[in-house]
């Protein structure tokens, strides 16, 4: 967990300083224990008491940690979005290969591998795009989706720098179009598959995905 993230939950009165006083590990059952409760229940009948329980703490102490439900859920969004985000820069630094439809590729991939590695995460994300209404999952949306806009808009430029993509087009729609077709494979491949067959059943989709998108967009 991103300790300087914690200090700026604290200067933002979302923690307190006893919660950022406590050992990283007690941090992530807390995050653990928050997400698993919000990913099951919408907004208004989240309990406190099961988180608490999950987490091993009381409710009080809970409450001192954050002082309300709204400020558990700010918590676990900025999590959220700091590990997508720190994945993400990662990927993209990382990445040696030279074609953008290799890069889109691996893009695709890495959406999968994702959310197979964080799987409570991924069903607090569908949660909170689905079956919450309140405004901070508004914001909590919008602001990962920035986050994949950000990444595969830096893959489309370079591809336009290098003639793979034609110039007279705009790379804002063809990242909405990328990032509609990106969730809506793991949406459809995500229930009840066992990770081979999701991988397999993956491969088979974007292989059709990138003849749609890529043979339209190439230069």
């Amino acid at each position: 967990m991103n300790e300087n993230l914690i200090v700026a939950l604290e200067e933002k009165g979302i923690v307190s300083a006893t919660f950022r006083k406590l050992h990283p590990q007690k941090k992530q059952k807390l995050y653990l224990a928050g997400l698993n409760e919000f990913a099951r229940e919408v907004f208004d009948r989240v309990s406190i008491d099961r988180i608490a329980d999950a987490a091993g703490v009381s409710k009080g102490s809970l409450f001192q940690y954050f002082g309300s439900k709204e400020n558990v859920l700010k918590f676990l969004f900025e999590i959220f979005i700091d590990n997508y985000k720190r994945e993400w820069d990662e990927n993209y630094h990382q990445s040696r290969e030279v074609r953008t439809l290799d890069r889109l590729r691996i893009y695709f991939n890495a959406q999968l591998e994702f959310w197979d590695e964080r799987r409570l995460e991924y069903f607090f994300y569908i949660k909170m795009m689905y079956e919450n209404s309140r405004e901070l999952s508004g914001s909590f949306i919008e602001r990962l989706t920035s986050v994949q806009r950000e990444y595969v808009e830096a893959l489309l430029r370079r591809g336009i720098r290098t003639a793979e993509i034609r110039q007279d087009i705009s790379v804002e729609r063809i990242v909405f179009v990328i990032n509609a077709v990106a969730e809506a494979m793991h949406r459809r491949i995500s229930a009840d598959m066992s990770k081979l067959k999701r991988r397999e059943r993956l491969a088979e989709l974007i292989d059709a995905a990138e003849k749609i998108l890529f043979d339209g967009i190439k230069g």
